[in-house]
């Protein structure tokens, strides 16, 4: 497919389909991943609702809730859900509200990630279960993207959900269809469990068995680019700032 053809297809798809529905596979892969038999979750960066509606046919007994940042959107997802229009870095719900939290595709949109990370500790209760989709900083089209300001690699990411009192308990590499490349993009699925409360500093009970923390070899070091190397230095700098004004 050329690249006219691609975009070309890019739009039509978008006008046709409603949201994010083209990467219903992605999704469905997702939802088959999660456990929510009872309790309460919440998809960050829902959208118009497709994730929550899958999950809705899976979990019909479970309360579901969504953030998105359009109002539009959020009328579109109807009245079935608890769906709101806020930001991810203060989060409108109360503390432990939450059993299961779900973030596909919208860490990468922050500035700030850490600050976001311990929002969902807030909100989420002790030993609840969080999953996140990451796209994978090994595309051109994903890194250069306008509103991706945190595409980092599996290291940085791992890093991030420890100091913010998570625990990597699954991951997993897949691919989803990008909006407007349409070529199948690596992304990274961690399935997470909050095993130490941000502001009250208390502990699961629970024996966790967290995955080591991954490390690249020294030879992919190089293979980063000079944009990705900037993008890092640029989190790395708001975390500086966000842990001197904790």
């Amino acid at each position: 497919m050329s690249q006219q053809e691609s975009s070309h297809f890019a739009v039509a798809a978008q006008a046709y389909y409603p949201g994010q529905a083209y990467n219903t596979p992605a999704m469905l892969q997702l939802a088959a991943s999660i456990n929510a038999d009872q309790g309460r979750l919440l998809d960050i960066g829902c959208g118009d609702g497709q994730l929550l509606k899958l999950l809705a046919e899976r979990f019909p007994d479970i309360e579901m809730a969504g953030l998105t940042v359009s109002e539009e959107e959020r009328r579109v997802c109807g009245e079935r859900f608890d769906v709101r229009v806020g930001d991810m870095h203060s989060l409108p719900w109360q503390e432990a509200a939450f059993d299961v939290v779900i973030s596909r595709h919208s860490l990468e949109h922050s500035i700030s990630p850490l600050s976001a990370l311990f929002e969902v500790n807030r909100i989420l209760r002790l030993d609840g279960v969080f999953h996140v989709v990451v796209p994978a900083p090994v595309s051109e089209w994903v890194i250069k993207w306008k509103d991706h300001f945190s595409v980092l690699p599996r290291t940085m990411w791992e890093k991030l959900f420890d100091d913010a009192g998570f625990a990597v308990e699954q991951y997993q590499e897949g691919t989803w269809l990008a909006s407007f490349s349409m070529q199948p993009e690596a992304e990274m699925r961690f399935a997470l469990r909050k095993v130490r409360d941000a502001r009250s500093g208390r502990v699961s009970s629970q024996q966790v068995e967290p995955m080591p923390i991954a490390t690249a070899p020294a030879a992919s070091v190089p293979m980063l680019s000079t944009l990705v190397e900037r993008r890092i230095v640029v989190v790395l700098h708001n975390l500086v700032l966000f842990d001197a004004i904790r």
